[in-house]
């Protein structure tokens, strides 16, 4: 990466009381910009960038300074991304190189692009390609096709900023809402300083911080999932946090919070009844000519295990840590809000919301769709492969709404207060 990094000439150092700040003058003033206060670290790198650098030239000064070993270096590195990503962030820093970077991207040439497609729908990613996982190398396509979704990575920060309402905040993500986009931060991911989104999906910008570590890389990716998930919202697919796997020619799902044993039971049945695992952490929903499907996703958690197929679903199993192995009916109300809940498609707006419902809402007539109290023993899988075969071997259409009625019911049925 040939870019250069520069200092923005509307900011001076300065030290009040002893202690170092870059304050701005003129232009930034105006636009209200905020000067920062700066460790002995901070000094020095600033004072590297009164001439441009490479960020491989910023981190050997910076390691040369400290004398820093070996096993201090990458220390060191994370510290340079997080110091120059807030500079960009504060609009104290530029970045420059050979070729114009656009504030607003356009695709590349096809030969620059790549193309990939997802549960039916089409990916173009324009940038680097070190930006862009192997995760995504089952799903690329030969040729190029018309995409559904345009991605675009721009190493550097945007040249102008935008404002706008506030939809969405934590520690892992912050969503504006703006006239014709969102924009996108993720606080744990300092390479990563920006994502526009457009509203009708199509569009995705993302302002990124070189070099493409393999931090930035993983940054990156899941993001990249939250735009994919906005678009096949649109679309009417719909994404689950769930484990899954292949058994009597259907998909079946086991969804529950993190750390409840979703994985665990997908397991169990992996090795008591040899299912091949479709996906360990996430499972993309549609209903298409009243066939109720998965489509495979390259995002998988930290389980490795993912797929390109496409299968009939046949249930959803949602998991309950319980002291004993059962499955229990429940009233068709819970059934679509419990695994609406489960649903991890944005609901940044009420409209989202109410799509996520109306889908599922849509699908439970066509699936087993049932809770499931278990737990971590092989009892708990047999106990759901029975529910699974009593399912199918009924025979059961979507008309149906006594799916599971002669499956054992609990005696403590929980009441929902709406």
């Amino acid at each position: 990466m040939n870019s250069m990094f520069q200092r923005c000439s509307h900011y001076t150092l300065c030290e009040i009381a002893g202690v170092p700040y870059l304050l701005p003058f003129g232009q930034p003033v105006a636009d209200h910009q905020r000067g920062l206060k700066l460790n002995a670290s901070g000094v020095l790198l600033w004072r590297l960038l009164a001439k441009a650098h490479t960020f491989d030239e910023l981190l050997d000064l910076f390691a040369g300074h400290y004398e820093a070993s070996g096993h201090e270096l990458p220390l060191l590195k994370e510290d340079l991304i997080s110091f120059l990503s807030a500079l960009y962030r504060h609009g104290l820093l530029r970045l420059s190189a050979p070729e114009k970077i656009p504030d607003r991207a356009a695709p590349s040439a096809a030969s620059d692009s790549l193309y990939m497609e997802i549960g039916g729908l089409t990916l173009q990613l324009c940038g680097p390609a070190e930006a862009f996982s192997d995760a995504f190398a089952p799903f690329l396509l030969p040729a190029p096709q018309t995409p559904h979704q345009v991605i675009q990575v721009i190493s550097g920060a945007p040249l102008l900023h935008r404002n706008g309402t506030l939809l969405v905040r934590n520690e892992e993500l912050m969503v504006v809402e703006c006239p014709a986009c969102y924009l996108l931060f993720f606080p744990n991911s300092p390479g990563l300083l920006e994502v526009r989104l457009a509203k009708d999906g199509t569009r995705v910008e993302c302002y990124c911080l070189p070099p493409y570590t393999e931090a930035l890389q993983d940054a990156l990716f899941h993001a990249l999932r939250l735009m994919y998930l906005y678009l096949a919202q649109k679309h009417g697919r719909m994404a689950l946090h769930s484990a899954s796997l292949l058994y009597r020619d259907r998909a079946w799902l086991f969804s529950a919070p993190s750390g409840t044993g979703k994985s665990t039971h997908a397991d169990l049945w992996n090795r008591l009844f040899g299912t091949p695992l479709l996906n360990g952490d996430l499972n993309l929903l549609a209903v298409e000519d009243g066939l109720p499907l998965v489509y495979g996703l390259p995002w998988c958690g930290t389980s490795g295990i993912s797929t390109t197929a496409t299968c009939t679903l046949g249930g959803i199993f949602l998991l309950k840590r319980a002291p004993e192995d059962r499955v229990e009916s429940l009233p068709r109300d819970q059934r679509i809000l419990l695994a609406a809940h489960r649903l991890i498609s944005p609901v940044w707006t009420k409209a989202q919301l109410l799509r996520n419902l109306d889908f599922m809402e849509q699908l439970e007539p066509h699936i087993l769709l049932c809770r499931l109290h278990c737990t971590k023993e092989p009892g708990a899988a047999v106990c759901s492969r029975h529910a699974a075969d009593q399912y199918m071997d009924r025979g059961e259409t979507h008309q149906s709404r006594s799916r599971i009625s002669s499956l054992p019911k609990t005696t403590h049925v929980r009441s929902w207060i709406s």
